[in-house]
């Protein structure tokens, strides 16, 4: 049986993590989406782009851009406003302003199998296809599909000027333009300097840099496994390399609705 995301992190933090039962503000930030679609990324991206003053590292991310999951109610309150916050919930209605970013289906599925294994969900006897199935029928994470996850938030504020929606694509194609956008959306002044120091600082190199330097620090990775790094390739189409065409094809038919919508398929 697959041991889901708020069942395996409780193992590690007690019942202190707020998750889901956070209280929320109005000038609360959330940076949303579907495990394993970039979220870490953004959350550098944002936490570099906010708190200029100091590099974000994996030693300084949940004090800056918390993870809600590792959030307790104490910890919560000290929180400067507005709050920037990371959550992989499905649509919320208390979130008033929302950053969420999509990927690809068939790559998240590929990156959350590997991060599975880091995290101890299952081992490497676990088969990526045994896996597929999980993932498309939702019965890992919070018993939520990706496209029952995407859907939640696009149906509800795709037309609020609240919500800023980001393909994980896009981010990487061209970085600067898109963290233009979220400066933009968050009423913060930049200029193209500060946009450029902000992008070579969040870059997948130095994020892996300081995995290395800080993984045994960092809450989510100091119980995982050494040997699997958590910033992985950083790109996108690696599910071409690593999903057999009949995965793709699981994948592709049990999401195409949304897949087809946002330009996937």
């Amino acid at each position: 049986m697959f041991i889901g995301i708020k069942k395996h992190l409780s193992h590690f933090l007690g019942r202190n993590a707020v998750a889901r039962n956070l209280a929320v503000f109005d000038d609360d930030v959330f940076i949303v989406s579907y495990p394993k679609s970039g979220n870490t990324w953004l959350r550098f991206l944002i936490g570099n782009l906010i708190y200029s003053e100091t590099e974000v590292t994996f030693s300084n991310i949940e004090k800056k851009v918390p993870d809600i999951y590792y959030l307790t109610r104490r910890n919560a309150r000290k929180i400067p406003k507005p709050r920037y916050l990371k959550s992989h919930e499905y649509y919320d209605p208390r979130y008033k302003k929302v950053i969420y970013i999509v990927r690809d289906p068939r790559d998240v599925a590929v990156s959350y199998y590997n991060f599975c294994i880091k995290f101890g969900y299952f081992d490497e006897t676990h088969s990526i296809d045994e896996f597929v199935l999980d993932y498309c029928d939702g019965r890992i994470g919070d018993g939520c599909s990706w496209q029952q996850h995407v859907g939640s938030w696009l149906g509800a504020m795709r037309n609020d000027r609240r919500f800023l929606f980001i393909k994980y694509e896009d981010l990487l194609i061209d970085t600067q333009h898109c963290l233009e956008n979220i400066a933009c959306f968050l009423e913060k002044p930049v200029n193209d300097e500060q946009l450029s120091r902000v992008v070579m600082s969040s870059t997948a190199k130095r994020m892996r840099e300081l995995e290395e330097q800080q993984s045994d620090v960092w809450a989510p990775t100091k119980h995982s496994r050494r040997n699997k790094v958590f910033i992985r390739k950083a790109r996108s189409g690696v599910w071409r390399d690593e999903l057999s065409s009949e995965n793709a094809s699981i994948i592709e038919n049990r999401f195409q609705r949304m897949m087809r919508k946002i330009g996937y398929l």
